[in-house]
């Protein structure tokens, strides 16, 4: 018996992502999730994140790969374009799946991404590093049915050059639960799910190569405060210190 492993395509068109996850409350079993992946793709690009080339691990060494269908022969992920959502030079695209889980616990729930756009300035070659997006999720009965938190900005913005970038991903918990935020570094799987395959469908992701925030003085050298009014006053003249959390 031999099976085959997914070849990178090279073909850019990925610029971000998230998934996100709730109870199945119809189901009345809590190990029961529903998910939805996010992506936002260049429409510039090649490449269409077929179903064939999605690739969800589920953190309990199991995987779903888009085109799988169930005995019945249905199949268990579908896409669709949102075209209200989408731009005019960026597609956002769905994919809805679900899984059960064997009990109670923690896991990691990714999507490999095999075409990273090209172009970034704050990492190395980026049309031929993988994209890599992870959620956790909590099982546990303490905690009831635990949602995760719904992001409804999407997660591309324009910035406007030598103007201030803000972003705000507009998140809420459908449980109450308080929310924080933390930047993180951008991630990659070397040899993309060609790997995760081989390592018990467990993604090992590493920090993209070169890798700066966006604020870092190598790529916006000179960096100045924002005005600001209160107390004490923002001076604009000042040199900017910037540290991530």
């Amino acid at each position: 018996m031999g099976w085959l492993t997914p070849q990178a395509a090279w073909a850019t068109h990925i610029r971000a992502g998230d998934i996100q996850s709730r109870v199945d409350d119809a189901s009345g079993n809590p190990n029961h999730l529903l998910f939805r992946l996010t992506v936002y793709r260049d429409k510039s690009g090649a490449a269409q994140q077929k179903l064939d080339e999605t690739y969800i691990y589920f953190g309990d060494n199991t995987l779903l790969i888009g085109t799988d269908k169930d005995a019945s022969g249905r199949p268990l992920m579908t896409r669709t374009v949102d075209a209200a959502a989408s731009t005019a030079d960026t597609e956002v695209l769905y994919f809805d799946f679900e899984h059960t889980y064997s009990g109670a616990g923690s896991y990691l729930v990714s999507f490999v991404g095999e075409n990273r756009n090209d172009g970034v300035l704050n990492m190395a070659n980026s049309v031929r590093t993988s994209f890599y997006i992870s959620s956790s999720v909590t099982i546990n009965p303490a905690y009831g049915r635990n949602h995760s938190p719904v992001l409804r900005a999407p997660a591309v913005d324009k910035a406007g050059l030598g103007q201030v970038f803000l972003h705000n991903p507009a998140a809420y918990d459908a449980d109450g639960d308080s929310l924080a935020f933390k930047l993180r570094t951008c991630q990659r799987v070397i040899d993309g799910n060609s790997a995760a395959l081989l390592a018990s469908k467990r993604p090992l992701p590493v920090d993209c190569e070169r890798y700066v925030f966006p604020d870092d003085q190598s790529i916006a050298p000179g960096a100045k405060q924002v005005p600001y009014a209160g107390v004490p006053a923002g001076d604009p003249t000042a040199n900017a210190i910037i540290r991530p959390l």
